[in-house]
Formats: C-alpha cells, sequence, structure tokens
C-alpha cells in the first residue's frame, strides 16, 4: 500500500498521534550516522535499497534526493508534534558536510 509522505518517512499515525516507526526510524538514525561517517548520499540510498526498507509504500529503491530529504528535515529534531529521532549535533554536523561535502567531518 503506498503511503502518505505527508508525515515524514520515520514516522505513523497511531490513534490520532504522530509516532516513530520502529523499522524506519531506525533507518533515519542509521542515514544520518552512515553519512556523518563519511558515506556518500548515493552510497546509503544503496543501503536502503539493499536492506529492502520502502521509502514511499511502493519500492525499496532509494535514491540520494530521497537521503538528502532526510539529512535536511528538521522534524527529525523533535519539532512541533514529532519526537525527536536524533540528536542536535548529528543534524548540525550532516547539515555542514552537505554544504561543504569535501570538509573533513569531526566526530
Amino acid at each position: 500500500m503506498k503511503k502518505n509522505r505527508i508525515i515524514p518517512f520515520g514516522y505513523v499515525m497511531q490513534k490520532g498521534e504522530i509516532t516513530p516507526n520502529p523499522i524506519e526510524s531506525q533507518a533515519v538514525k542509521d542515514i544520518f550516522y552512515e553519512y556523518i561517517k563519511g558515506n556518500s548520499m548515493s552510497a546509503i540510498a544503496s543501503l536502503m535499497s539493499i536492506r529492502g526498507i520502502s521509502y514511499n509504500g511502493i519500492s525499496d529503491k532509494w535514491n540520494k534526493n530521497m537521503v538528502k530529504r532526510i539529512l535536511e528535515n528538521k522534524r527529525y529534531l523533535g519539532k512541533g508534534e514529532y519526537a525527536a529521532l536524533i540528536e542536535e549535533d548529528v543534524f548540525i554536523l550532516s547539515l555542514i558536510h552537505i554544504s561543504e561535502p569535501t570538509r573533513p567531518i569531526s566526530i
């Protein structure tokens, strides 16, 4: 079944509340940590495809644009009605790396 992506990847609506989806929320964490470890968005997309994790409920094929959307989404910090899935320092490191991809990442 196709998923409505109004709710960001990593979350699900349950009993009228937006809560973390266990499999997807772990994938979000993995995406951030793989990226700050130095893996490219394309390599991360391939990893998600290999794991068989569906981004949209139709296909498990990922691309770098899907990964980038996740890396740039502030809701994963726990904004509004969304539970935090990542720490702020991890989010900031990923944004720095997106804006300056040749800059080494210090964890």
